[in-house]
């Protein structure tokens, strides 16, 4: 009789047309006449000493058909083997009503850790009642014949990791919109209490249509116990690309932020086509995740927006604080400041004007008394020849209630005042050291309501690094200053001591 493993290569043999019916029964025939004789030969040996198949092909169709001894597990029927990850094999499955269905199942060495199937059945029956159109959705899980396995919804299409192996990378706005429907399905499995530790582009599907599908929810948890004893002994893991700080030091620590974190390491291998950490040996990448600053993904790729960039970057930061604290929050920040409508002329602030429109009020100097006065573009000449528009006459555009700033503080209106003539204070005189010119971007206040969210977000985010930096060298610097500290002391004490010191050591000594 032919095991279940022989059946599904028979299959797979005639479905690939490497054999036809006659040749398999010929390989049938050849089976029956060897066990007869006392030779037990698997049926992909005898379709090779007959000549039908080279070693190769029937290697591969060997691997396909997958190892498992069962024709069926609970109500699905095993088709192939569609691949192999960190718990198990993967099985294509057929159920009564003929809907297709993945078969993950588990490992024996797993199978064998009472812990370790508890947690898998109470975290996947969890799974199975999550209802969300960016989730595959479970549909059993069990024990069948020593097999323990988990059905869950067979997504036809492609893994991020396969269009990222086609193409080197894929373009950032099809890349946000991806990252966005999976951030979208963490919020919702977070608010059910399933944290994923386990994002990356393998477990991230994009159906026809570009549906968007996220992998493994509530299974991933399950090799924490994997995870932190691999990661104590130094062995290779499978994706140590992905994987936020805190959960390489203990992976019990792993919270939301950690899925935040994982999911910017897979936003950043979408968009450049590199991951963010890479090293010889898994704890080389470790390392780098838990001290290195990542680079830029705009400094890889040039194309990539400042503000995904920036996303992305804040994402990775390597104290959870300072991430996003929620994938909700996320959700936000990537519909508003990436993928929201933009403007560009009106963000770097290349708005063509009317000459004779009003666009600045200004605080000028009349008779002695200091008046508000509109200005349009072809008043400027005029009020700069008569002295009463300076570089640093306070200044705000028209529509911005915010407080006045000099002139000189807004690129199209600093563009048309003298760069050489002396400085005549029209409003109050500034004090303090002279303010260094600058022709970068205006600050907050200067922009119009509701303005740049490009400039915003960017001005925030390198006030947040230079603080970070600065920590940084503070906690490098601050050992080197408690050592001087302690020798100035002994220094300062030895010097305060001496004459008694001197006095005990002569009278060691003796008298000369």
């Amino acid at each position: 009789m032919a095991l279940p493993q022989e059946t599904r290569w028979a299959r797979l043999s005639v479905a690939r047309k490497l054999l036809t019916r006659e040749q398999l029964d010929a390989c049938y025939q050849f089976q029956a006449e060897k066990q007869e004789k006392g030779s037990k030969l698997p049926l992909w040996d005898c379709a090779v000493l007959q000549r039908l198949l080279n070693q190769n092909e029937a290697e591969q169709l060997q691997d396909e058909a997958g190892d498992v001894n069962a024709e069926k597990l609970g109500d699905f029927s095993l088709v192939r083997k569609l691949g192999k990850g960190g718990m198990g094999a993967v099985y294509l499955g057929v159920g009564p009503d003929k809907q297709r269905a993945a078969i993950k199942v588990l490992e024996q060495q797993l199978a064998k850790q009472r812990s370790f199937l508890t947690r898998f059945f109470r975290e996947g029956e969890a799974s199975m009642k999550l209802e969300h159109e960016n989730i595959v959705r479970g549909l059993d899980i069990g024990e069948d014949g020593g097999y323990y396995f988990f059905a869950m919804e067979y997504v036809e299409g492609k893994s991020v990791a396969q269009l990222i192996n086609q193409v080197g990378s894929i373009a950032w706005e099809q890349g946000t919109r991806i990252v966005l429907k999976v951030a979208e399905a963490l919020a919702y499995a977070h608010a059910n209490g399933l944290i994923h530790r386990d994002i990356k582009p393998e477990n991230i599907m994009v159906a026809p249509g570009g549906v968007v599908k996220l992998m493994d929810l509530g299974l991933a948890r399950q090799m924490d116990l994997e995870v932190t004893r691999l990661t104590q002994t130094g062995t290779a893991m499978g994706t140590p690309y992905y994987m936020a700080p805190e959960q390489i030091k203990d992976a019990k620590r792993a919270d939301e932020r950690s899925d935040i974190y994982s999911l910017g390491a897979t936003w950043y291998h979408i968009v450049t086509g590199q991951v963010p950490f890479t090293g010889d040996t898994s704890y080389e990448v470790f390392q780098k995740h838990m001290k290195e600053i990542v680079r830029s993904p705009q400094a890889v790729r040039a194309d990539v927006p400042r503000a995904v960039s920036i996303v992305i970057e804040r994402m990775l930061s390597k104290e959870p604080a300072r991430r996003m604290q929620s994938a909700e929050e996320l959700c936000e920040i990537i519909r508003s400041k990436c993928l929201g409508p933009r403007d560009l002329r009106k963000e770097l602030q290349l708005d063509e004007v009317h000459a004779d429109k009003p666009e600045w009020e200004v605080k000028i100097m009349v008779a002695g008394n200091e008046e508000r006065r509109r200005l349009s573009r072809a008043e400027v000449p005029k009020r700069v020849r008569a002295k009463t528009l300076t570089r640093e006459t306070p200044t705000r555009r028209i529509g911005d209630h915010g407080p006045y700033r000099p002139a000189r503080m807004f690129p199209d209106l600093e563009r048309l005042l003298p760069s050489d003539r002396p400085t005549v204070a029209a409003g109050p005189a500034p004090t303090g050291p002279q303010v260094r010119r600058t022709k970068t971007r205006p600050p907050a206040g200067s922009q119009k309501p509701g303005g740049s969210m490009l400039h915003t977000m960017i001005q925030d985010y390198d006030k947040e690094e230079k603080a970070y930096r600065k920590k940084k060298r503070m906690e490098k610097l601050a050992p080197l200053l408690i050592k001087c500290a302690i020798l100035a002391a002994l220094v300062f004490l030895a010097l305060w001591f001496w004459p008694k010191i001197w006095g005990f050591l002569s009278g060691l000594i003796g008298p000369s």
